[in-house]
């Protein structure tokens, strides 16, 4: 359990030495009066962020500060609060949350215990929203100005066009709230139109209602790859950079009440949700044997203290659920399979196979290095990332044998630049058609020949 700074005297607990220690990974600063609007709803909140894949959990501190608890899941994305429980989707798993602490009994000061466990969740969906309405893997990208939709989901029925990247749908008091994330407002549709309410400096994902306000989650833009929609234009016009953290929004002026600004490598939220009646929640976590000594039982009025029965072998390394395995930090599609594309001639007697690789970083690419030419890793050195990072890569046999990387940036003309930054293909695949095939399947990702 953190507890967290702010901006305003008095609101934190701050610890005696804190200007003398490191800075820490992830710090939060909130507004004057956040700490007192949530005793004054006596709520807690509970948001999360697949980018650093951390659950955080905002209640109040000992002394009437803020308070912050972080555990860590594998991409942990939407959330949803009901009684003691917390059910949380990640990257291939829904985990239901259950506290374990009786009324009136505490942990380590927190009133809520919250205890990860397997789920199925039940219950019927009304409205999901989409950033395009492409029917090729990751057409959206080419859609997120206007292209983004709401849709029915018991009638499969379209119910408003014209959105941008549109996050978070929301019944709330009769009408269906969402973020147009695309221009950072907060709003509501009116028919089929969407009806804006405030502006939020920062790219929309996450929203929850408690009484007469609503709460925002706000993160970064990614600029390289989100470049030209009309937040980044207006960002840019404020002279303003976007914000990571939450916004308490009164839905009655449309005003900014209470916010929390979030610094450090988390950049990005995915979801909110308020926790009713919780003043100081936590989370038990992977990283110790707490989760194995702390249980419950029917009749023992809370937790019991155990010790675990059974240690591992010394020097042998588990993988702890919940957490990201390295294997999981990249993923690939197939190419499109039209005539002239697919696993294209053999070797020998083994296809060669091309793949989109979708997700590409500087950071995710440092593994493929020896597959690039020329050197990513020196090309960033000197040369910061432009945009979008698109790959395609051909393989035989499950082994990497040949990679090309183009990136797809704005240069303030009304359509963006794409340019092949790397192409290798191994000595012993070298003599055939591979590298014509590797940059006419992303030639077709991109939509126009590439420079060079």
């Amino acid at each position: 359990m953190t507890d967290v700074p702010s901006r305003a005297g008095g609101l934190a607990e701050a610890q005696p030495n804190a200007a003398r220690q490191p800075p820490r990974e992830v710090s939060m600063q909130g507004s004057p009066g956040l700490a007192d609007w949530l005793a004054g709803l006596h709520i807690s909140l509970a948001f999360t962020t697949y980018q650093t894949n951390r659950l955080f959990l905002l209640g109040r501190g000992e002394q009437g500060g803020l308070a912050v608890n972080e555990r860590l899941f594998d991409r942990p994305m939407s959330l949803s609060a009901e009684g003691e429980r917390l059910h949380m989707a990640c990257r291939t798993l829904i985990w239901q949350l259950e506290n374990r602490l009786a009324p009136g009994e505490t942990h380590k000061g927190q009133d809520h215990l919250y205890v990860p466990a397997l789920a199925l969740v039940d219950g019927e969906a009304a409205f999901a929203t989409a950033c395009g309405s492409s029917d090729s893997p990751a057409g959206w990208r080419h859609q997120r100005r206007h292209g983004g939709v709401v849709m029915n989901i018991p009638s499969s029925e379209v119910v408003a066009t014209g959105l941008s990247m549109p996050h978070s749908p929301r019944w709330f008091e009769g009408r269906l709230w969402l973020l147009n994330s695309g221009t950072g407002e907060l709003g509501y549709l009116d028919g089929a139109r969407f009806q804006p309410v405030t502006y939020c400096p920062g790219f929309g994902r996450g929203l929850a209602f408690v009484g007469g306000f609503a709460v925002v989650g706000l993160s970064k833009l990614r600029s390289s790859s989100l470049s030209g929609l009309a937040l980044d234009e207006r960002l840019a016009a404020d002279n303003q950079a976007s914000e990571c953290g939450l916004r308490v929004i009164d839905l009655r002026t449309g005003e900014a009440v209470h916010s929390l600004q979030i610094e450090g490598v988390v950049e990005e939220l995915f979801d909110v949700v308020v926790l009713p009646g919780v003043r100081r929640p936590g989370a038990l976590g992977f990283q110790d044997d707490t989760i194995d000594r702390l249980v419950n039982f029917p009749g023992s009025n809370g937790l019991v203290v155990t010790k675990p029965g059974v240690r591992t072998t010394a020097g042998t390394a588990l993988h702890r659920p919940g957490l990201p395995r390295p294997e999981q930090n990249t993923r690939g599609l197939p190419a499109d399979t039209a005539a002239g594309h697919g696993s294209g001639p053999t070797a020998g007697d083994t296809p060669i196979k091309y793949q989109q690789v979708f997700h590409l970083t500087p950071e995710n690419l440092l593994p493929y290095e020896h597959m690039t030419s020329p050197s990513l890793r020196q090309r960033w050195l000197t040369q910061p990332r432009r945009g979008e990072l698109l790959g395609v890569s051909a393989s035989v046999g499950g082994a990497m044998v040949g990679f090309a990387v183009a990136e797809l940036f704005a240069t303030g003309e009304a359509e963006p630049m794409a340019e092949l930054i790397s192409l290798r293909v191994v000595p012993a695949h070298a003599s055939g058609d591979m590298q014509a095939r590797l940059v006419g399947h992303l030639q077709e990702l991109v939509g126009r020949p590439l420079g060079r």
